[in-house]
């Protein structure tokens, strides 16, 4: 399956004349972090996901999936992160 999707990307990133291959693509699209910061032995913490780069934004922007950062998308995403 990992095989299919890869191809898949690869194929959509040339039908958009992307100059990446789809293992650099998912290179700089990786570094996108998700950070959970709490004190120790406590359940309270606060979440963030480090801001996108513009790179990885016309990427996603190319393969139709800015949605992927919107605040809406990201919180519900946090949301279900934890259980």
């Amino acid at each position: 399956m990992a095989y299919l999707l890869l191809n898949t990307l690869e194929e959509k990133l040339r039908q958009q004349d992307y100059p990446c291959s789809a293992a650099t693509t998912l290179e700089i699209l990786g570094r996108c972090l998700l950070n959970r910061i709490g004190l120790k032995n406590s359940e309270s913490y606060a979440e963030s996901i480090t801001e996108v780069t513009a790179t990885q934004l016309e990427i996603l922007e190319k393969l139709n999936l800015k949605h992927l950062t919107k605040n809406e998308y990201i919180d519900n995403l946090l949301e279900h992160s934890t259980k």
